[in-house]
């Protein structure tokens, strides 16, 4: 088996026999009953390191107090044998069967398995070694090469503006001021540019690139030809891009080939990921042997801003003042994230002052406008090639000192590499479903508003004006002349002007149906009103549903949002409107306590508001009360409409069903694919034809390349607007079928692992290292390693039992808390469930002294998680933090040394997140290495979250799931070596399992039958079901290959 250099577990042992030895064989567990990876992987691992005994009988007195008692240790003779042969009942057969179960316990590995598996060598003397080595690999001809052209530091020939070529393809411009027609790139440091005419987003017009040695320029087949016919002042028909008959999945010549000498090469860009989307190299099932290296992820990791920071920061700009309350130092640490802003937060100024003068022709023009002012364009174009490359001279060295592991750049240039294969056939069928679904939703939506604002409108304005939910409304009736009908009970005029007798009737409506009226402007020549512009975004429509919250009317006030009204009692003498006074006061049957401070409005003296809770805190306004956020509230009847509430109901059931196609679709019908050229080349070689690069063979293997930020986030979190984002698992959702849409070549799978807890078992994994040095010395260490839901001793149903909701909800809870979350943003999400303010708060306070504790002398005491908070906080708390596995620096605008002690809930949240991001880069890293050299066909496609997938040929496929395994192994491994403790849990060491799947999903035997797509994908997709494997069944997979 061709699998790296192996180490034979079978060989290991002192006496080197054949046979592991019955003392390896045992089960390997820690002095607090957590479950260790057998000795001998522990030895390969870890070297023989041994981690300092703690006090034992102190540490499960603690865990005691909490009501965790251990049971079983290594000196128990009760101690099991992990499995015997009996245990194992292996059928190749099972395997070929569609649904496979994978149980929830801890895994279990089987002595056989164990005896069969190779080890790969680690590359150094121990795990750290290791990572560092591969790292370097990967990376070592990418860094010398930016540093050999940084130290030359001599910019090549600029042709002047007028000088630029106007012609398709690559031109070179040379010293001596010539030029030479080129087919791609040969330099090995690119600095590149795209530019797209936003009107034509398929197609990139513009393209300069820089090197050590030249500058280039690029343009695209279709502009060339635009200009040919503006210099003829021609009418033949040319292809463009917006023609009906031009199809731009098979047009090679939209691309822009880079690497025509196969060698490895860095493409440096400002989101390069965009420009990669138009580089004809990458749409390919070969390796381009193209990395990307992206200067806005650089500097968000460097000085990047949370949302509050980033709000905050442009009102101390636009006010030139700062105030004096708090600490703000960071302010003049970090900038805006543009080319612009960039090169003048480094330089004092910016040579893009131009900037808004050109970008505009490409944002509002069309083909002519460019190829018009061609010439200036492609030297704004090289402008910003210029500033990316003098932003890149400030960035690079500040990159390398915050983030000096290698695998943080390769993990960084590994996500650059992110590649979606589809079927073309079936995600245009996807979109139509999609499409043709959300339409009849939004029939629906609408025709059940109409029948609401037709039957309000009839109301007299005296009725209106005492009516407690559509009194605020403008009712002023607005008389209107309509041509003559027989319509009974109308007053008939008759008018006559020019010897033209003309019949006609005059009706009355209220403004606020006029603003309705998309029709409004003809009305008063012949046309009746109709209210066409209706929607649940409007407020009117919001009022005229007649909503209330827990029996109050709502009521809008701007700088407050939505809120309701509380009648006081000292006014009602003094109202003006009794009668509505009254109506108000019947609606209130029950009194309500409030948590929170009611607002005086001047205008309504006689009324105490109250906004309504809003997910980011009580003094956040809700601009919308029919969101997502409030569904909860709605189905539980806290905000109900006291004469619309099946309508009510109704609604929000279809708007929530067509809420994520409403908002995304947009995005998803604009996702630019082109075809797999490898096939299209081998298709022509097939028929005996000429391998032309202007062939046209269409085929229906595609890949869309994800425009991703790879460190798009202060936390170096990946960001990307559609495919990176979650989608309900609610199978009653238009369009969530849409990441099943990812289908894999033909002869190739998707396999994908989901990191088992990922971010609370680092979270606990630092407070053991702090506290003990031992795994599950603290109790929410024990029950994220030991704890099992199904007799609720893990941490999520623990904290449900405690709150008496659901698990999920408790999960919730539970992240917020590890992200730093206080108690009074706790309650605000508790709310979406438990209307009971004060049973919610007494609830949540107990959850928090039980878990976090009370804060004693500066530190958190007596809590099940009080080791792990102070363990964070102490992290976050350093001048010039760093996470603990790859010694990556926190962001200069939220570091201790800039903004004191604010903004600590953020700083919390990037230790552990960031942390997070560690996993993933020296996951995908490990991966890289294996692939690379075990020669396993194997391309990463996306990482979503805690997730990642790989495109594998099927005849790699086992080898590929067993490198994933081992990857997990490295890493788990890699963060308990940094941290000191050099053992690890078996069942945190592998995967749950392995999903071998012809398609993304949650789950491989879910068939998706969502409203857009009834029959399910295996009927209408043609996609059978996956199957997923633990680490079990994968090594007895591997040994049978």
């Amino acid at each position: 088996m061709k699998f790296l250099k192996w180490i034979n577990l079978a060989n290991l042992t002192r006496q080197n026999c054949s046979k592991i030895s019955a003392e390896n064989c045992k089960k390997n567990v820690n002095e607090l009953g957590v479950e260790l990876i057998p000795k001998i992987i522990q030895d390969i691992i870890f070297k023989g390191k041994k981690t300092t005994k703690q006090n034992v009988d102190k540490i499960k007195k603690d865990l005691a107090n909490h009501g965790i008692s251990i049971k079983y240790t290594n000196n128990d003779s009760k101690t099991k044998d992990i499995l015997s042969v009996d245990d194992v009942k292996c059928n190749l057969s099972n395997y070929k069967q569609e649904k496979m179960e994978i149980p929830e316990s801890p895994i279990k590995l089987d002595n056989i398995a164990f005896e069969k598996l190779q080890m790969p060598k680690l590359e150094g003397e121990n795990i750290y070694e290791h990572f560092k080595n591969i790292g370097n690999d990967c990376v070592k001809d990418v860094v010398n090469e930016i540093e050999n052209m940084l130290i030359k530091n001599e910019l090549p020939y600029k042709p002047e503006e007028k000088n630029w070529e106007f012609k398709s393809g690559w031109t070179r411009y040379n010293k001596d001021g010539s030029t030479t027609s080129v087919l791609g790139i040969e330099e090995n440091i690119l600095f590149f540019d795209t530019e797209v005419v936003v009107k034509e987003p398929t197609c990139p017009v513009i393209a300069v690139c820089m090197t050590s040695k030249y500058f280039y320029s690029w343009c695209s087949q279709t502009l060339s030809d635009k200009m040919k016919i503006i210099n003829s002042n021609s009418t033949q028909n040319v292809i463009n891009c917006t023609s009906k008959e031009y199809d731009p999945i098979y047009d090679p010549n939209n691309l822009i080939p880079i690497n025509i000498n196969q060698s490895n090469k860095v493409v440096i860009g400002h989101h390069i990921c965009f420009d990669r989307t138009f580089v004809k190299d990458e749409y390919s099932m070969r390796s381009s042997k193209l990395d990307y290296l992206d200067t806005m992820s650089m500097a968000i990791a460097i000085q990047g801003m949370t949302s509050e920071q980033r709000n905050m920061f442009k009102s101390f700009k636009s006010e030139k003042s700062q105030p004096k309350s708090y600490n703000h130092y960071w302010v003049d640490k970090t900038c805006m994230y543009s080319l612009f802003e960039l090169e003048k937060f480094f330089y004092n100024e910016s040579t893009l002052l131009e900037k808004d003068q050109y970008r505009n022709i490409f944002i509002k023009g069309n083909l002519d406008n460019v190829a018009e002012n061609f010439h200036s364009l492609v030297n704004y174009c090289c402008n910003d090639v210029l500033a990316l490359f003098k932003i890149f001279k400030k960035l690079w060295p500040l990159y390398l000192h915050r983030f000096p592991h290698p695998v943080t750049l390769a993990g960084m240039l590994e996500m650059n590499k992110c590649k979606l294969p589809i079927k073309t056939d079936q995600w245009k069928l996807y979109i139509d479903s999609s499409n043709e679904s959300s339409c009849k939703i939004n029939a629906m939506i609408d025709e059940t508003l109409q029948s609401v604002v037709e039957s309000e409108k009839v109301l007299t304005h005296d009725e209106a004006m005492s009516d407690p939910f559509v009194w605020w409304l403008d009712w002023t009736q607005k008389p209107l002349k309509i041509v003559y009908t027989d319509q009974e009970n109308c007053q008939v005029f008759t008018q006559k002007k020019d010897n033209i007798e003309t019949k006609y009737i005059i009706k009355e409506y209220p403004k606020w149906y006029l603003k309705l009226c998309s029709n409004r402007k003809m009305v008063g020549i012949g046309v009746e009103p109709i209210a066409t512009d209706i929607s649940l975004l409007k407020r009117t429509i919001q009022s005229l549903l007649r909503l209330s919250w827990k029996g109050f009317p709502l009521y809008y006030t701007r700088g407050n949002g939505w809120g309701y009204l509380v009648p006081i009692n000292d006014y009602q003498s003094e109202f003006q409107n009794e009668q509505l006074y009254i109506n108000m006061k019947k609606l209130i049957t029950a009194n309500i306590s409030h948590s929170k401070s009611p607002i005086s409005l001047p205008n309504l003296p006689e009324f105490s508001f109250y906004r309504l809770p809003h997910s980011g805190g009580d003094y956040n306004n809700v601009g919308n009360p029919l969101s997502k956020c409030f569904i909860t509230s709605i189905s539980s009847n806290i905000l109900t409409s006291l004469k619309y509430q099946s309508q009510l109901l109704n609604i929000c059931k279809a708007s929530g069903e067509n809420s994520y196609w409403n908002n995304n679709k947009d995005r998803i019908q604009s996702q630019i694919f082109y075809n797999n050229f490898d096939k299209e080349l081998k298709e022509i070689e097939i028929k005996g034809q000429n391998c032309n690069k202007n062939s046209n063979v269409k085929n229906n293997e595609a890949f869309i390349l994800p425009r991703i930020v790879s460190s798009g986030t202060v936390t170096r979190r990946a960001t990307e607007s559609t495919w990176l984002t979650a989608i309900s698992n609610n199978t009653k959702i238009v369009g969530s079928e849409l990441k099943a849409m990812i289908r894999p070549p033909d002869g190739y799978s998707l396999i994908g692992a989901d990191v088992d807890s990922q971010e609370l078992w680092i979270a606990s994994l630092f407070g053991d290292a702090q506290y003990s040095k031992i795994h599950g010395s603290t109790p929410i260490s024990w029950r994220c390693l030991n704890g099992n839901k199904h007799d609720s001793t893990d941490v999520h149903t623990v904290t449900a039992n405690l709150l008496n909701c659901t698990r999920n909800q408790a999960k919730e809870i539970n992240y917020a808390r590890i992200y730093g979350a206080n108690v009074n943003l706790l309650i605000t999400l508790a709310k979406n469930w438990n209307d009971n303010n004060d049973d919610i708060t007494d609830k949540m306070m107990d959850l928090y002294k039980k878990t976090k504790g009370l804060k004693i002398n500066g530190e958190w005491k007596d809590g099940s998680e009080s080791v792990m908070f102070n363990t964070l906080e102490k992290i976050a708390s350093k001048h010039y933090a760093r996470t603990p596995v790859l010694n990556s620096m926190i962001s200069r605008a939220l570091d201790s040394k800039n903004c004191g002690t604010f903004f600590m809930k953020s700083r919390i949240n990037w230790v552990v997140q960031s942390s997070a991001v560690d996993y993933l880069h020296l996951l995908i890293t490990s991966m890289r290495n294996f692939i690379s050299k075990s020669k396993i066909d194997a391309h990463f496609c996306c990482s979503i979250h805690d997730q990642v997938y790989y495109m594998v040929k099927d005849d790699d496929i086992y080898r590929a799931c067993l490198a994933l395994q081992l990857s997990n192994l490295f890493t788990r491994a890699m963060f308990c070596y940094q941290v000191g403790i050099y053992n690890l849990p078996i069942n945190c060491s592998f995967f749950t399992s392995v999903e071998i799947d012809k398609c993304i999903r949650k789950d491989v035997c879910n068939d998706y039958t969502t409203i857009s797509n009834r029959s399910g994908l295996k009927h209408k997709y043609k996609v059978p079901f996956g199957q997923k494997l633990n680490i079990n069944q994968i090594l007895q997979k591997v040994v049978h290959v």
